[in-house]
């Protein structure tokens, strides 16, 4: 049965603070297991930073409605795997007669942004909107998955809109402090860091780091964690460190560092760095094996912000999914004259066709060639919304994306 337009079928949810601390655990850990997009990513620092928040937030969320759900007695089971493991925290429902697997997708609404095109959110705008499929984008709430995703094994979804400051560019308005850094994979060092783990340690070899502060006068006595892998699993320290090198070793690789408030504020207020280099190794180093240097600006506060806040709207199984979404129009940017509304994607382009072809979701173009339940890359919606008239480049999806509405979905209480 559709999720009927009532404002009580949404779980309005502020996850704990032992979420959020487990979230950013995750994220300094996963990040280079993940998904083989990173594979891409890996040499693009925003792309990494963005994942990583995706990581936290996810974690975050799916222990959230882990949680009510269960406080709700609904049946379910938690199966967590290793971090290296994509998917690893997954929600079994062993009692269910249409699924198995409940993948859980989150999109974030940031509050400090003041976009004219969009009122205030609320559940009751959410459950206003819950069939509007367009044109404006300011009340359009598409629940998304990625194009190239839609091919993974999912049997059915869950999907939330989370609320908050915009937590990517600052390190407060959080109840404490997760500071991670990780691996600069623009250099062939930080490549070597975080590559070949695996078969690394079937062959038992490994290397060693060096840590040091560096600048007009270094400071004494502050750490740095540095998360590594060895022999399957976490290997990591607090080392102190100084003007003087220290070391830590033997590892395959390394997920990421951290450091604690007042070693970022040093870093923050001095010319003052952590270098990090290899000194010793079982492999042959690149050719370029310069230290990386990290400032303050490279630490990310994983930990989720204090004012955040998830709906939770409904469920979905994937073939309910598709059919659904092939009932709803395609659509594309904005144009400078209508800024506020997407336009009908009705023919596709031969880049496109390939694209749909690529990942088998063809189903969402009919025979005369209209796009079905698709937004193109640079369309927009509300969590996604378009903020330069002038330049039609800022803001919208970052990629292609498939598409059904609140409408569609079926309420949580029905698991």
């Amino acid at each position: 049965m559709p999720l009927p337009d009532n404002v009580d079928q949404i779980w309005e949810i502020q996850p704990n603070i032992e979420d959020k601390y487990l979230g950013a655990r995750y994220a300094g850990i996963s990040l280079f297991w993940t998904y083989d997009r990173m594979k891409q990513e890996r040499r693009n620092s925003r792309a990494k930073r963005n994942r990583a928040f995706n990581i936290s937030k996810g974690l975050v969320a799916q222990r959230a409605l882990r949680r009510e759900l269960e406080n709700r007695d609904i049946d379910l089971e938690v199966e967590e795997k290793s971090h290296r493991v994509t998917d690893s925290y997954d929600l079994r429902f062993p009692s269910h007669s249409e699924f198995n697997d409940l993948d859980v997708k989150t999109f974030n609404h940031f509050t400090n942004y003041g976009v004219r095109e969009k009122p205030q959110l609320t559940p009751k705008l959410i459950a206003e909107n819950f069939d509007y499929e367009g044109p404006k984008w300011g009340h359009f709430f598409p629940l998304l998955i990625p194009y190239d995703q839609f091919s993974q094994n999912k049997d059915a979804y869950c999907f939330g809109i989370s609320s908050s400051i915009d937590y990517r560019d600052q390190i407060t308005g959080r109840s404490g402090y997760e500071l991670y850094a990780y691996p600069d994979t623009d250099k062939q060092i930080g490549q070597f860091l975080v590559e070949d783990i695996e078969s690394r340690e079937s062959a038992n070899v490994g290397f060693t780091l060096g840590l040091q502060f560096t600048g007009d006068d270094p400071p004494e006595g502050h750490k740095v964690k540095v998360i590594g892998e060895w022999n399957g699993h976490i290997k990591e320290k607090w080392i102190s460190i100084g003007e003087k090198q220290e070391t830590f070793g033997k590892i395959a690789g390394v997920d990421s560092f951290k450091i604690k408030k007042d070693t970022y504020q040093i870093l923050d207020r001095t010319d003052t760095e952590i270098s990090v280099e290899v000194i010793a190794s079982d492999m042959d180093l690149p050719i370029k094996n310069t230290p990386l240097r990290y400032s303050a600006e490279d630490f990310y506060n994983l930990l989720m912000p204090t004012d955040f806040t998830i709906y939770f709207i409904g469920w979905i199984t994937k073939p309910e999914f598709q059919q659904r979404a092939m009932e709803h129009p395609g659509w594309k940017k904005p144009s400078k004259k209508q800024f506020t509304q997407n336009q009908k994607w009705e023919s596709m382009s031969s880049s496109d066709k390939r694209l749909f072809s690529s990942k088998n979701i063809d189903w969402a173009v009919t025979d005369d060639g209209t796009v079905r339940g698709a937004l193109r890359k640079n369309s927009s919606c509300y969590y996604y919304p378009k903020i330069n008239r002038q330049n039609l480049k800022y803001g919208g999806l970052q990629k292609t994306n498939l598409y059904v509405l609140p409408g569609d979905l079926r309420a949580l209480d029905d698991l």
